[in-house]
């Protein structure tokens, strides 16, 4: 048998970091899926969203509350991102993630693969270019 252990996203119980590391421990979880995530000062954010300060205090939450982040569930290449706009602002934010990912201790980023938009012209090329190039980046 292989060591297993219970995760999930925290936000659907409550944007609010508290909340979510008071969910996480109430169900006797020791890490999150941090997605999405409100700290005081700050709007809900994305965690590769959010401003520095805002990460800080993320940061500092979870190290106090002992809860890890094993996964970052990010946003890119969901349904918001359009695949027919420039690819720097997301590549950005993958940049950011990883940083964060690895300052967290997170072994994995969850990615999704662009929306479909038109079936008659579903962009491949482009599509598997960015995602090969946020592949490449996390790789590192």
């Amino acid at each position: 048998m292989f060591p297993s252990y219970y995760t999930g996203f925290a936000d659907e119980a409550g944007p609010e970091l508290d909340i979510q590391i008071r969910v996480t421990k109430e169900l006797g979880w020791r890490a999150i899926e941090m997605r999405n995530v409100k700290v005081p000062g700050f709007e809900t954010g994305n965690l590769h969203n959010i401003p520095d300060a805002a990460f800080e205090f993320v940061v500092a939450g979870l190290g106090e509350a002992g809860v890890r982040v094993n996964s970052i569930g990010s946003a890119l290449g969901n349904w918001a991102c359009d695949i027919t706009k420039p690819f720097d602002d997301e590549f950005a934010a993958a940049c950011r993630a990883a940083v964060r990912a690895r300052r967290l201790g997170a072994e994995f980023i969850r990615v999704m693969s662009y929306p479909v938009g038109d079936p008659a012209n579903l962009h491949e090329e482009e599509r598997f270019r960015r995602l090969r190039e946020i592949v490449a980046l996390f790789a590192d």
